[in-house]
């Protein structure tokens, strides 16, 4: 069994250049080690003739075939080395799926506290900014310069489509607790016809204070209801993450319990050791994960 393989196998190697050189046979490889032409850092590929070797072709460097079987004969063709190398192949597969998942769900934890505060700083301004808008209103001083208000929107705008303001009357935004003094920005109708349009020139201005003007609480609002909304869409992608991981690690169980059958010689064995290491460092990060997705969760 073992001399049919070997006949029905050929090796391949990549250089230093990192070209595909093959198929060799037994012989042809222990030739040119022989000769010093191949490095220890260089990768054997076991492959039958008429495949191709790619990912889930069982692999070696020259140095790890030395230890294998010895300086004088490195590259004798492991026993079922093409058939181990297929059995593998999936188990490959499902561990590389499985750290592209764990890749991607660490970029998307790493900044889990920064998305804690950015949320207690937006409850913050949204309390603060619903809070200002209610109490906002907007002062004038008449041609006797004299002040007028508090008034709403609404009745400042009815009042001008009547024809009641000058160009030159100043107006003053505010809270109905706080009467506009020397300090407070003021707008002629001139430059609030302006900045908003001779229709509606009445809408707060974006200069005048952030947190006493309608236009920005409304927007900042908006904006912060946005943000919110995108945060739980980020915790929901965040539970169907942790689903598939889920299901990575049973497959993965499985394809272990299937790598692990008929193991009967030292190649397979060790093969077989390196990919439980993988499996098991990949499921190390599924439970950290998982623990990071219930917090996650337990904060929204």
């Amino acid at each position: 069994m073992g001399s049919e393989t070997a006949l029905s196998t050929r090796i391949f190697f990549k250089d230093k250049e990192n070209e595909l050189n093959g198929p060799f046979n037994e012989s042809e490889m222990q030739e040119r080690y022989r000769n010093g032409l191949l490095q220890k850092s260089f990768v054997c590929y076991f492959a039958k003739s008429d495949d191709s070797p790619n990912d889930s072709i069982l692999s070696f460097t020259v140095d790890e075939l030395c230890a294998r079987n010895g300086n004088e004969a490195p590259f004798r063709v492991p026993s079922d080395a093409v058939s181990l190398g297929k059995a593998l192949a999936l188990a490959h597969e499902k561990l590389r799926c499985v750290n592209e998942e764990i890749s991607n769900l660490l970029s998307q934890c790493a900044d889990i506290t920064q998305v804690r505060k950015k949320i207690n700083k937006m409850e913050e301004e949204r309390k603060m900014t619903s809070e200002a808008t209610e109490d906002l209103c907007i002062f004038f001083k008449d041609m006797k310069n004299e002040l007028v208000g508090p008034l709403t929107e609404r009745q400042v705008q009815e009042w001008y489509r009547m024809k009641w303001f000058e160009n030159s009357f100043l107006f003053y935004f505010a809270t109905s607790d706080d009467y506009p003094d020397d300090s407070t920005p003021s707008f002629t109708l001139e430059e609030l016809r302006t900045r908003n349009g001779i229709g509606c020139p009445f809408i707060l201005p974006c200069d005048a204070p952030a947190e006493k003007t309608r236009a920005y609480a409304v927007q900042r609002l908006r904006c912060m209801e946005e943000e919110i909304q995108s945060l739980r869409v980020a915790c929901a992608d965040f539970l169907r993450m942790k689903e598939q991981m889920r299901k990575g690690k049973t497959e993965k169980e499985n394809n272990k319990k299937k790598s692990t059958t008929s193991i009967d010689n030292p190649v397979k064995q060790s093969c077989t050791c390196l990919e439980n290491e993988r499996m098991e460092k990949a499921e190390r990060w599924i439970s950290i994960l998982a623990d990071s997705f219930l917090a996650i969760c337990q904060f929204f």
